[in-house]
């Protein structure tokens, strides 16, 4: 907040911060908000001004209020990811090819430091017993190098 009074920034963008937008609204600067997921909400009484998200995501799905909408093409992952190519034997070397019955599911985990490890340690720890129950699962895990 000190910065946004000192600065007095022309716009606030943000990928989902509420604290940016509760900050920018009580500056009275315009924000853009962009979210990259259905369902995401506005914070209440702050709605940004602008929301963009990808063009796939349909407009009803966007639950900010009637702010202008701009539509980006592709995915975050495009930004940050775009020359990947999946290795096309990973599937049959995991024993996860697609059988009748097969359903993928990936997960992955953000690196560096997130705020209540300890949550989501309990969480991660939930989510693997209750995978690890059902029938012909397979859980892999993925490390940096």
């Amino acid at each position: 907040m000190p910065t946004a009074w000192r600065e007095r920034p022309d716009l606030a963008v943000s990928h989902g911060s509420r604290s940016q937008l509760i900050s920018a609204k009580l500056a009275g600067i315009p924000t853009v908000v962009i979210c990259d997921y259905e369902f995401a909400e506005s914070v209440p009484g702050a709605a940004p001004t602008w929301v963009m998200v990808p063009e796939v995501i349909p407009d009803t799905s966007v639950k900010f209020g009637n702010r202008r909408m701009l539509k980006y093409p592709g995915i975050k992952e495009d930004a940050y990811v775009p020359g990947f190519q999946p290795d096309p034997r990973i599937l049959a070397e995991l024993g996860m090819e697609g059988g009748r019955h097969c359903r993928d599911l990936a997960a992955t985990r953000q690196r560096g430091p997130l705020p209540e490890s300890g949550k989501r340690d309990r969480l991660l720890d939930a989510t693997i017993d209750l995978l690890a129950r059902l029938p012909e699962t397979k859980i892999v895990f993925t490390a940096a190098q």
